[in-house]
């Protein structure tokens, strides 16, 4: 499959106000055997077929700023609106295609879609650092993409390195990685507690030296926390902040 013309992902040199529109089509053509059973079954169809889909995509770059993420800070802030329209062709012999999309009873398959995407890109990176997908009004965020920071852990030895817990990403969205460093054989109680010290959230690990594991935090509200760990004998080993935010 092929776009023709090519399908623009990006404008090299964004600037603020800048806004422009990107046209591409694709046809995909299919003999009777390449057509899945479930699709012939529905269209009741057997002769040589071609989906065509045209993108429409308009972009605008609305604001720049920063963008508080655990990927760091945006440059600039691109809207796109995407309209993909699809229709179904037949050929049969020497004649040309047809469109036979009126035909079909089963609309949906082939309704034209609006996708609204908002991409955040730096100065640093060839391809969004984050990207926003929006629902048709535009008040609900339907997805979340972003690129980690490329980070660089110095090689230590593990037997020198105290028992200890850390947290990654901080600032966080929805879930976290605990890991464990260099525990003793034992039972651990891992807290989040607020910062009136309230505990939100809490969990027993029995541990033997390292170990990491992921912790859903999507139902804390966005904010400061900290998050203690503590032996069996209840004697705290270590507590650190965790800061939670929300798109």
């Amino acid at each position: 499959m092929r776009y023709s013309p090519g399908l623009l992902e990006r404008r090299y040199g964004l600037r603020y106000g800048d806004a422009f529109q990107a046209d591409a089509n694709l046809v995909l053509t299919l003999g009777e055997n390449d057509i899945p059973s479930w699709f012939r079954k529905n269209f009741q169809l057997v002769l040589i077929q071609s989906v065509w889909v045209s993108f429409d995509r308009q972009y605008d770059v609305d604001s720049y700023g920063r963008l508080i993420v655990p990927v760091g800070f945006l440059k600039w802030q691109g809207k796109r609106i995407e309209i993909v329209e699809m229709r179904l062709e037949v050929k049969v012999g020497r004649r040309r295609w047809q469109d036979i999309s009126r035909s079909i009873k089963d609309k949906e398959l082939l309704r034209s879609r609006k996708n609204i995407s908002y991409h955040f890109y730096s100065n640093e990176a060839k391809e969004p650092i984050a990207r926003v997908w929006m629902n048709a009004s535009e008040k609900k965020v339907l997805k979340i993409e972003f690129k980690p920071r490329e980070r660089e852990n110095p090689v230590q030895n593990l037997a020198n390195v105290k028992p200890d817990i850390y947290v990654s990403p901080n600032p966080a969205i929805a879930s976290v990685r605990f890991e464990f460093y260099n525990l003793p054989p034992g039972t651990y109680r891992l807290s989040i507690f607020n910062i009136i010290g309230q505990e939100e959230w809490s969990k027993m690990y029995t541990i033997n030296g390292n170990y990491a594991e992921q912790v859903d935090i999507s139902q804390l509200k966005k904010g400061a926390y900290l998050y203690s760990l503590k032996d069996e004998r209840g004697r705290t080993l270590s507590t650190k902040r965790l800061m939670v935010i929300r798109p």
